[in-house]
């Protein structure tokens, strides 16, 4: 059989998440955690710069949930901002089931909820409908920069429990006589040394 007889099956659709993941997690792996509206806009600046030609990404509109309605952070596209105050109670719910929606009319656009809390919006202008990879491939871009965010949401609530944790610890610690403040594990007690010594003179040569 030469190299030319070889068919090479297509892909596996089972396959295809795991691809685009490897291909779309590094393009996120590394947004800053410390300021949520910073790590959010630069998100979409580089889901912009990485992915707008192949997703037909035109313009992008980061928005928050305040006061009851939802306020644009960043992104000036005359239209997504024209959208966004005209949201309705329906597609805020549509919002909160599916995480990710897909708008045909008045233009084609894709729309992510983000954050913890689901306080976060983004809104991206396309030029054209998406198809099923398009699709596929804007959700898998938003579920890496989703896992980004909670992973900075339990950094901050750990940070949060190592501060509660030494605020309640005296600052230096009091000296006691008498008193070793290592760890107990790390030495034997008498008791627990003696019993040791014990058992080891107890076995026999051929235990």
């Amino acid at each position: 059989m030469t190299p030319t007889d070889l068919v090479l099956a297509p892909p596996s659709p089972i396959d295809e998440p795991k691809r685009l993941s490897r291909r779309i997690e590094p393009i996120y792996a590394d947004l800053p955690v410390d300021r949520p509206a910073d790590m959010f806009r630069l998100a979409l600046d580089r889901t912009l710069e990485r992915l707008g030609s192949e997703c037909g990404i035109e313009a992008a509109v980061l928005a928050r949930f305040e006061g009851g309605r939802w306020t644009a952070c960043a992104g000036s596209d005359g239209r997504l901002l024209e959208k966004l105050g005209r949201l309705s109670r329906a597609e805020h719910e549509i919002f909160l089931a599916e995480k990710t929606a897909f708008w045909k009319d008045p233009f084609p656009a894709a729309v992510w909820l983000l954050g913890g809390r689901a306080e976060w919006l983004a809104l991206l202008r396309l030029s054209r409908p998406p198809d099923a990879g398009v699709e596929l491939l804007l959700e898998m871009a938003r579920l890496a920069i989703q896992q980004r965010a909670l992973e900075a949401g339990w950094t901050s609530v750990l940070d949060r429990a190592r501060a509660i944790q030494r605020s309640l610890l005296p600052d230096p610690l009091p000296a006691f006589a008498g008193f070793d403040p290592r760890p107990a594990r790390n030495r034997p007690t008498p008791s627990a040394a003696t019993s040791t010594t014990r058992s080891r003179s107890l076995q026999t040569p051929w235990a």
